[in-house]
């Protein structure tokens, strides 16, 4: 993976985490509404993956489940969808769109 999409990346990344921690404490909506913000601006500017597809529509599912209430696991859930959704980036690879931004 190269520098820029790296570093991009690390970014989306961290704000993917900051909602997640928003849905883990007392506010859940702001959380999910962020997480949904997120999510499609760090896939935009990937190639199309199935497995990167599949481990965002798990996160974006795991947190909207517990904001409706329907987690019996509690919070742990989506820090573990997270984790998935992480380790499926590393085959990520910069799309078009990306790279008329300059990460590649």
């Amino acid at each position: 993976m190269k520098t820029l999409l790296a570093e991009m990346l690390a970014e989306r990344l961290a704000s993917i985490k900051e909602a997640i921690s928003q849905l883990e404490q007392d506010d859940a909506e702001t959380g999910l509404h962020n997480l949904g913000a997120h999510l499609p601006n760090l896939l935009v500017l990937i190639e199309r993956d199935a497995g990167i597809t599949a481990a965002a529509d798990g996160l974006l599912s795991t947190a909207t489940a517990l904001v409706q209430g329907h987690n019996p696991a509690g919070s742990r859930m989506p820090g573990a969808a997270f984790s998935r959704f992480q380790a499926r980036l590393k085959s990520a690879r910069v799309r078009e769109r990306g790279r008329m931004m300059g990460l590649a």
